[in-house]
Parts: structure tokens; sequence; C-alpha cells
């Protein structure tokens, strides 16, 4: 079990042939549920981008509410391709629990995952959201002009699509 595991994810980790990679990663989906604690313990900020992308696609698949909130830290990853396959697989595997997930790194969030994040916040209804959309909706960042009109476009649609009363008078201004 774990040792199998263990030595599989040093080899995607160390492979610099894709399509090994790719059947290794196949390996541990189909592993499951047994895999999870395993990879969680492998999830560090200071392993290479690459590695941490795989263990978020994998955790995308395998993962599910209970597990997903392992992948919060590589939402603030430094790298972009970290940041986009964890946001896909919280998506995909969050259930109830991705709201809350992708509500608590909004604030730090760059620019695209906060696009991306607003997005799925309307999509899924999130009310607990409706607050911090309002405050971001009011308050006048420094980020381009074109940047902030997107922006609040995204935040509009997404309290629309909430359908909070309480956003009403604002979204009326």
């Amino acid at each position: 079990g774990n040792i199998i595991v263990n030595k599989l994810l040093d080899t995607i980790r160390d492979s610099s042939d894709s399509k090994e990679r790719v059947r290794l990663i196949h390996l541990i989906e189909e592993m499951g549920e047994e895999a999870i604690s395993i990879i969680k313990e492998r999830i560090h900020i200071n392993a290479p981008w690459y590695f941490l992308r795989n263990l978020a696609y994998i955790m995308g698949r395998i993962g599910d509410e209970n597990s997903v909130d392992m992948l919060q830290p590589l939402l603030l990853h430094k790298d972009k391709r970290v940041r986009m396959e964890t946001f896909k697989s919280i998506t995909q595997a969050g259930g109830n629990m991705k709201g809350a997930l992708l509500l608590s790194v909004l604030p730090q969030a760059d620019q695209d995952l906060k696009v991306n994040i607003i997005e799925v916040l309307g999509k899924i209804k999130s009310i607990e959201a409706v607050s911090e959309l309002m405050n971001m909706l009011k308050n006048k960042s420094s980020i381009s002009k074109d940047h902030q009109i997107s922006l609040q476009e995204k935040i509009c649609n997404a309290l629309g699509a909430i359908g909070s009363t309480k956003a009403i008078p604002l979204l009326s201004e």
C-alpha cells in the first residue's frame, strides 16, 4: 500500500518521460481513497511545481469534500499552473466544501484566480460569499481600470446568480 504509492509518487516526481508519468497517475487514480493520506503527506509548498500540479490533478480525481481541503495552500502557490490545476480539482471534487474553501483564499488570490473563484461562487449560489463579494464591489482596488471593470462585472453576475436580496441595494447603485 503506502510503500507502493510512495514509490509511484517518487517516480512521477523524478521522471522526465511524460507518458510514464501519465501511466503512473492513472495507477494511483485506480487505487482511489487509499492514496489520499499519502498524497497529503507529499504536498509541500517547496516541492517542484510540476509534482504539485500532478498531486492536485490526482486529488481532483480521487478526492472528495472530506479530503479536498488539503489542496487549499496550493491555491496560493507561486506558480500559476499549480494554482489553476488546484482550482480545477477543488471545483471537481469539493462538493459542499468548495464554496467555503474558495472563499477562504479569495482575498489573497491573484487576479485570474479571483475571477474564476467569483464565477464558481455564483454558479454554486454561495450565500456565504455575498458579504465578501459586496465588499469587493464597494472597494476600489489599485488594479488597472480594465481589470477593475471586468472584476466588477463578474461580481455583479455572481451576486445576481446567487440571488440574495441583501445585494439588491448595492447592485441598484
